[in-house]
């Protein structure tokens, strides 16, 4: 999701600790997501690091409606989001031209892209209204093409 959807959550947009509601911006279509669970990693796991989250915001007494809030205990801002993610980023030891937290919903499209999720479902998922901006990331190389048409056909008589 963009940045701006992330810091506008709020915690009703938590569905059973399941799901996350996406007020999309931009004239995209708003989605439900689902989280996921159960991976075995607790830092892969989003249900359980979320379930954390709101009991470690109970533990300090945040009562705001967001889910993610600024040390005064408001809505976070973009510019306060881009600053922490700068922050885990340099300490990754990322190259800086990877340093720009809106790289994740295109890391997420090229990834969903790699493992042939379906362009309808990648769709979905980024909340796009328009094909045309999903089909952005299914753009192949000229050997990715190439490949592509060999193992199609590999098997035709």
């Amino acid at each position: 999701m963009r940045v701006s959807e992330l810091c506008n959550l709020r915690l009703s947009d938590i569905l059973d600790g399941q799901a996350l509601r996406i007020a999309r911006l931009k004239n995209s279509l708003p989605t439900i997501q689902q989280l996921s669970a159960h991976r075995g990693e607790p830092l892969l796991d989003e249900v359980s690091a979320l379930a954390v989250w709101q009991k470690e915001r109970k533990a300090l007494g945040d009562h705001s409606d967001y889910l993610f809030v600024s040390q005064k205990g408001g809505r976070i801002s973009s510019r306060q989001l881009q600053r922490i993610f700068t922050a885990c980023a340099q300490a990754a030891g990322l190259p800086r031209e990877k340093q720009n937290i809106h790289l994740l919903k295109h890391s997420c499209a090229m990834r969903l892209v790699e493992n042939h999720a379906d362009v309808l479902a990648i769709r979905q998922v980024l909340g796009h209204r328009s094909l045309s901006s999903t089909l952005v990331y299914t753009h192949l190389g000229d050997e990715e093409a190439s490949k592509a048409l060999q193992q199609a056909f590999a098997n035709a008589h």
